[in-house]
């Protein structure tokens, strides 16, 4: 009989952390998720998973709470936030908090480090990304985009000094249990403040597939090498029709040009500064949504045995996870 797996889970009271916990449970490995004061973890509560108090901003309570040798680290935190306000927070979190996360992972003697980076580590850019596209992302207008890219790149670093890492990119990530990112477009609809279809595309994914990509890149992922989760790319007009039909509301998506989009959320910057409200469609927003980013998964599905479902079935049970949870 083999000896429990052990696994590191930071952002488990988060969308995807919540998923990749529920996996490792249900596979029989020993958890322990770190996670802020305060964040509501109550769906982690009860079950057989070690809860730390931590912050991946503060490598002491990271050195608390990692047992030595653990066999994967899940790192899954990270601030999304598409709002230039938060810029310093962000680069705090997701590039600080990331160095930390290696320097004790390697201190510990981890098996293998597992690090959720994005599709934005490469930039918007036009045409097919593919794990050897060369990122655009540290001269890019998005703050997001720049301290993903910055926090990969420690990671590569991490590995040619021989720690072992896997990096998973995933696209725009939908499904249940969603309640920030793009379930926040369920809401925009329901009040009437979509402005129109904006002329972008994504690829997208969804978190239980993404989820699963993660177990997959401890067991079979290969050292050193990052993994793109996606596929085709959906416009933005396709997706906010879906939303609204799924949510059983009326749109007029009459066609936005680039730049109506950006007057659109440059205005809407100058509003916040008033209300100190964060925007629905923020500058920042506005810029991704101008954009056509489209990732190829193909490594992804042949080395990970990578499943993208249809990014419909995605958006539906997204929006019946909220109904079911009184959210919507």
């Amino acid at each position: 009989m083999t000896d429990q797996k052990t696994a590191f889970v930071t952002g488990g009271s988060g969308f995807l952390g919540r998923h990749i916990i529920d996996l490792l449970l249900a596979d029989g490995w020993h958890v322990t998720a770190m996670y802020r004061d305060g964040s509501d973890v109550s769906h982690l509560e009860g079950r057989s998973i070690d809860l730390a108090i931590g912050d991946i901003t503060d490598v002491g309570s990271i050195d608390q709470a990692m047992a030595p040798n653990t066999n994967a680290v899940f790192h899954a935190a990270a601030d999304t936030s598409q709002w230039s306000k938060n810029n310093a927070r962000q680069d705090a979190i997701n590039i600080g908090g990331t160095k930390n996360m290696l320097a004790v992972a390697k201190a510990k003697q981890v098996g293998r480090f597992i690090h959720t980076s994005s599709i934005s580590a490469y930039g918007c850019q036009d045409g097919v990304i593919t794990e050897e596209s060369p990122s655009i992302a540290a001269n890019s207008p998005l703050n997001y985009e720049r301290s993903k890219f910055a926090a990969q790149q420690l990671v590569i670093e991490a590995a040619a000094n021989g720690l072992d890492t896997v990096l998973l990119n995933p696209t725009a990530i939908t499904g249940p249990a969603d309640t920030n990112n793009w379930a926040r477009s369920f809401y925009i609809a329901r009040d009437g403040s979509i402005p129109g279809a904006p002329s972008g595309a994504t690829s997208m994914c969804d978190v239980r597939d993404v989820a699963r990509a993660h177990l997959a890149a401890f067991e079979v992922g290969k050292r050193g090498e990052n993994y793109l989760l996606g596929g085709k790319a959906v416009s933005y007009k396709m997706m906010l029709q879906e939303i609204a039909s799924v949510a059983g509301v009326e749109v007029n998506l009459r066609a936005v040009p680039a730049i109506g989009m950006t007057i659109f959320g440059r205005w809407n910057q100058i509003v916040s500064m008033f209300t100190g409200k964060e925007p629905d469609i923020t500058p920042e927003i506005a810029y991704m949504m101008n954009r056509h980013m489209e990732c190829s998964g193909e490594k992804a599905r042949r080395e990970l045995n990578y499943h993208d479902r249809d990014w419909r079935t995605s958006i539906k049970d997204s929006f019946d996870w909220l109904v079911a949870q009184g959210l919507f």
